[in-house]
């Protein structure tokens, strides 16, 4: 079977955060990190693009992320969502490969997205495109995009 290459980002298209590994709340508890956070969504805005939030990427459980049902729930949602173009992870970690029984690889094939993410978030792209012939993207996770400094080429191949 061929590839499947989701479409590009345009501006106006949602964008929809997923917490797949380490949730935001454990990478958001100071101010600055706060600041940080706020910052990242704005960077997304900057772009045209609407983000939004999945109804667990806050929820922290004894390994700094959501359960494995909780992160299924968010990642199956987001593939549903005919208004979502794009998925882009909080952070990577170490227990994105927890969810990899659970996922719905059909559900991810008939509704191909942008994906994008880095770091543990590697074995949903092999996933992906594995079991379901999408083309993934190696690249920033949104906590990325919250950087003070030092974004700019970043933010520029996001962009392209």
């Amino acid at each position: 079977m061929e590839a499947v290459i989701p479409k590009k980002l345009q501006p106006g298209d949602r964008i929809h955060v997923v917490a797949p590994s380490t949730s935001w709340s454990a990478i958001c508890k100071t101010d600055l990190e706060k600041v940080s956070q706020k910052r990242a969504i704005e960077r997304l805005e900057s772009l045209g693009l609407r983000v939004t939030l999945g109804d667990h990427v806050w929820e922290s459980g004894p390994f700094e992320c959501p359960s494995v049902e909780q992160r299924l729930d968010d990642l199956h949602k987001a593939f549903a969502d005919p208004d979502i173009a794009g998925i882009i992870t909080v952070l990577g970690g170490w227990h994105a490969n927890q969810i990899l029984h659970g996922i719905d690889f059909d559900l991810v094939a008939a509704n191909p997205k942008v994906f994008c993410g880095y770091s543990d978030i590697s074995v949903l792209h092999g996933a992906f495109l594995k079991k379901s012939n999408l083309v993934t993207y190696y690249g920033p996770h949104i906590s990325t995009f919250g950087m003070k400094l030092g974004i700019e080429y970043t933010l520029e191949g996001f962009r392209r």
